[in-house]
């Protein structure tokens, strides 16, 4: 099957346009969860912490699972209730932590930091104060968005020296 040029300069464009997209957006993403280093350490309490699970795909009929905890925190004299177990802001839907989703023996490991009405680190946003985390920080997967911005550009710097390469003769 011959390719034309045309075509290939579309994909070419396409992934570049989104590759910039995802770049941008995962720098952005990147310096919001780092900025979480910054946020107020104070104590808070574990009310409630259990595994839930996602139905069973059809493709492979096993079960997601991932923690579910609630806790609450006082900052300025004032309560506050959350779920929010890393600084994800939520570009995973559908999971309270986010990322933090496993197997069922995963799942439960991870779970044994947070007992009933056990105290811990909550971190919270001084500029935010509604908004914490029980884990803060930047970590490996939050890099997922630079990562698949920076492939799409490679695949579309490697489709225009490529286009180059092998149709150059054909205009």
């Amino acid at each position: 099957m011959i390719h034309s040029s045309k075509n290939i300069r579309y994909i070419t464009i396409t992934l570049l346009i989104i590759g910039i997209i995802l770049v941008i957006s995962g720098l952005y993403y990147l310096n919001k969860v780092s900025s979480s280093n910054t946020w107020t350490e104070v104590n808070g309490r574990i009310i409630d912490a259990q595994m839930n699970e996602f139905p069973a795909t059809t493709v492979n009929k096993s079960c997601i699972f991932y923690p579910d905890i609630k806790y609450e925190y006082h900052f300025n004299q004032k309560t506050y209730f959350s779920h929010q177990i890393g600084c994800n802001f939520n570009w995973t839907p559908g999971l309270t932590g986010g990322y933090y989703a496993g197997s069922e023996e995963q799942v439960s490991q991870f779970l044994k930091r947070f007992k009933f009405n056990s105290i811990v680190k909550v971190y919270v946003n001084p500029e935010n104060p509604s908004q914490s985390a029980l884990i803060n920080g930047v970590r490996l997967h939050d890099f997922i968005y630079l990562i698949l911005g920076m492939l799409s550009i490679s695949a579309a710097l490697y489709l225009k020296i490529f286009n180059r390469a092998f149709f150059y003769d054909q205009s």
